[in-house]
Formats: C-alpha cells, sequence, structure tokens
C-alpha cells in the first residue's frame, strides 16, 4: 500500500497522544462524536479499501475512519465534510485517520499521497498528513498539497487564508498567495530539512 507506513507513523502518534492526554481531565468533559465524509463525484476510477476488501467507488458513498480511498489513473474524486471541500486527483490516495464532532465544532484528519485541493470553512479544522510534513488548517482556508514521488516530500500552494505546516525540520505559517515546500533528507544532507516558504 502507497501510504501503509505513514499512516503506522500517524496512528502511533496518535495513538501516543491519547496515552498521554491528562487522565485528570474533567469527566464532563464532552466525548468525540464519529463522523463520517462523503463522496460527492467520482470521474473516472476509484476504489475504496477496507481491512484488505477493494469496493468500486460511487458519489454518495460514507468514507468512515478506518477506510482508504484509491483514485485510479486520469481520475478523481471529490468528498464533502461539513463544509470542507476535498478534491483527490489522478493516482492518489486518502485515508481517513479521525472523522469527529465536538459539539459546535467539527475535525477532519487525513493521510494523502499524491495530490489534493482543500477548501476548508471557519467552524472546521482540517489535518492533512502529507509526504513528510502535517498542514493544518484551523481557520477558513483552501490550498492545494501535492505529496511528490514517493510520498517523500510536500508542494504546497495557499489560495486563501493560511494554514501551518509542520516537518521533521520546523514549521511555519503559510499565507494566501504564498508557497512552501518540505523535503526529505538525502544522503548528502541527512539532517531533517526545514520548511521552505516561497
Amino acid at each position: 500500500m502507497k501510504i501503509g507506513l505513514a499512516i503506522g507513523a500517524m496512528v502511533a502518534s496518535y495513538a501516543m497522544l491519547v496515552a498521554c492526554s491528562t487522565s485528570s481531565a474533567p469527566q464532563n468533559r464532552p466525548l468525540l462524536k464519529p463522523v463520517n465524509a462523503q463522496v460527492t463525484s467520482v470521474l473516472g476510477t476509484a476504489q475504496m479499501v477496507y481491512k484488505g476488501i477493494r469496493t468500486p467507488l460511487a458519489a454518495g458513498a460514507e468514507v468512515a475512519s478506518g477506510n482508504e480511498v484509491e483514485v485510479g489513473e486520469s481520475s478523481a474524486v471529490e468528498f464533502g465534510f461539513h463544509g470542507v471541500f476535498l478534491h483527490l486527483g489522478s493516482s492518489s490516495s486518502l485515508y481517513v485517520l479521525q472523522a469527529t464532532r465536538v459539539t459546535p465544532a467539527w475535525q477532519l484528519q487525513v493521510v494523502v499521497s499524491g495530490s489534493c485541493h482543500a477548501s476548508v470553512p471557519k467552524d472546521v479544522r482540517l489535518i492533512v498528513y502529507a509526504g513528510r510534513a502535517v498542514v493544518t488548517a484551523a481557520t477558513a482556508a483552501s490550498f492545494d498539497a501535492n505529496s511528490g514521488a514517493n510520498n517523500q516530500s510536500l508542494a504546497l500552494k495557499v489560495d486563501s487564508g493560511s494554514v501551518s505546516v509542520a516537518g521533521l525540520g520546523g514549521k511555519a505559517v503559510v499565507h494566501a498567495g504564498h508557497t512552501a515546500s518540505v523535503a526529505a533528507p538525502t544522503p548528502d544532507r541527512p539532517r531533517p530539512v526545514p520548511v521552505v516558504v516561497s
């Protein structure tokens, strides 16, 4: 699977965060309620993968936590999630880590391999794990992200609003009209590479 390692790393990180959450938290803390994203359109071929079983994907399908969507060549899939619009490009894949609601907030966490366009309203938090970086849109924003060859880098272009980008070499806030890149370490530059904003 193209994003198997990324999924493993993200799930492990998420599990550590859950394990490290305060045990003295108030008992009346609101519970996260799982919700689903919905496929709004499919152009070409795409499939849903769950526990190793692949099924053809069609508009109207719901994508829950633990589901992966694989998009074929010269194809595209669009998703909706409470005002979030996600467009997944050709030969890309998306794995839903978490889709939740704590009234009145909504949050969607996904792992993307390949290219995607996202448009996020002000009342939803979108977290995209792509390549060697994490892109977080906590306020209204729209951006394009591409995880590059072998899912080793990230190229980001912000169209509106602002997003934060974090990689092994640091983090940065990227505003509308700017781009950012996160590169993987190489044999001649083994140390983590900082986020480059231009």
